[in-house]
């Protein structure tokens, strides 16, 4: 089952840029693991059922959605549909989602070194019943074919956004001197919002979605999320670390949003938005208090964090090393 990445008119996206004397690979794919899934849950209207919720309003409408409609809609009573219907409704954290296309993958190579997700999934009495069915539904609705002839340059990001995401994350490597290797930015027209997708330790792996559709796809400013999400893949680690005091300390870390849950997942995301935040002043002039301003009712006491992270620096940069004393007392 989807073995092969298939990529726009069968040309390789690969950018080579050097920040810091080395090659950093950026690599923009449409994955045939992640459309069929997510094809999945555009039919069963699950995304649409995470717009409502979440942004109160409808997912967009657009013709790429519509033809994956139409080539499912033979394939609608199909028992997958129940199955996953019932397995979306028990999950509790629905940032694992586009974990799940990987996991179920005939490819082992591609089977997630962090395994944590799996095993959660495992617990799910349906997860094992989802995946045979995934598989069967694939073969006998021949999807394969369906992907290879899908228009996948209509999708493209544009050239701006690709320079700007070169720039941005050649400004964040000057700022916290961090080895970028390789990032992989899955371009996902069906699904809602955009995922980082822990696949590889080595590897920094996004998915992106389109902000809107108006006679062409119009993706917004995806170098904003992909920055923030290779802030946070990379601070994971050194959050780890000081995880237990982070716990000790809970109480003072407040979030408004509601799937940002746990005391690392708020301090992560913290963690992203001031470090975009300083880059944003330090590489492009803008003001940090309007900035700041944006994200306050969001995160109240980001104010605090990002006067603590200036306070901090050394000769103008940033070393992960510091962040508890960032965060911690």
């Amino acid at each position: 089952m989807m073995v092969e990445e298939d990529r726009y008119d069968d040309r390789q996206f690969l950018k080579l840029f050097i920040i810091g004397g080395k090659k950093v690979k950026i690599n923009y794919v449409m994955d045939e693991r992640i459309e069929f899934f997510s094809s999945l849950l555009t039919v069963n209207d699950y995304w649409n059922f995470l717009a409502k919720k979440f942004w109160g309003k409808e997912m967009m409408s657009h013709p790429y959605k519509d033809d994956v409609i139409k080539f499912f809609s033979k394939f609608k009573t199909d028992d997958v549909f129940t199955v996953l219907e019932n397995f979306c409704a028990s999950l509790n954290d629905f940032s694992v989602l586009l974990e799940i296309p990987f996991l179920i993958s005939l490819n082992e190579i591609d089977v997630p070194l962090k395994n944590e997700t799996l095993e959660k999934l495992k617990q799910n009495e349906s997860f094992e019943k989802l995946v045979v069915l995934m598989r069967d539904l694939y073969e006998k609705s021949n999807y394969n074919k369906f992907f290879s002839t899908l228009n996948k340059s209509q999708f493209d990001l544009s050239t701006e956004s690709k320079n700007n995401i070169e720039k941005d994350l050649e400004f964040l490597q000057s700022y916290t001197s961090i080895p970028l290797e390789s990032v992989d930015i899955y371009i996902a027209p069906l699904i809602l919002g955009n995922f980082l997708i822990p696949l590889f330790s080595s590897k920094i792996s996004i998915a992106i979605s389109p902000f809107d559709y108006q006679d062409r796809y119009v993706w917004g400013k995806p170098e904003e999320y992909i920055l923030k999400s290779v802030i946070k893949k990379i601070s994971d680690l050194e959050i780890e670390k000081i995880k237990n005091r982070l716990i000790e300390q809970q109480e003072k870390f407040v979030c408004t949003i509601p799937y940002y849950n746990t005391t690392e997942s708020i301090v992560a995301n913290l963690l992203a938005k001031i470090i975009l935040i300083r880059v944003k002043t330090l590489f492009y002039k803008e003001d940090a208090d309007s900035l700041l301003k944006i994200e306050v009712q969001n995160f109240p006491g980001i104010k605090i964090y990002y006067e603590q992270l200036i306070k901090n620096e050394e000769n103008g940069k940033f070393n992960l090393n510091c962040i508890d004393k960032v965060f911690l007392d």
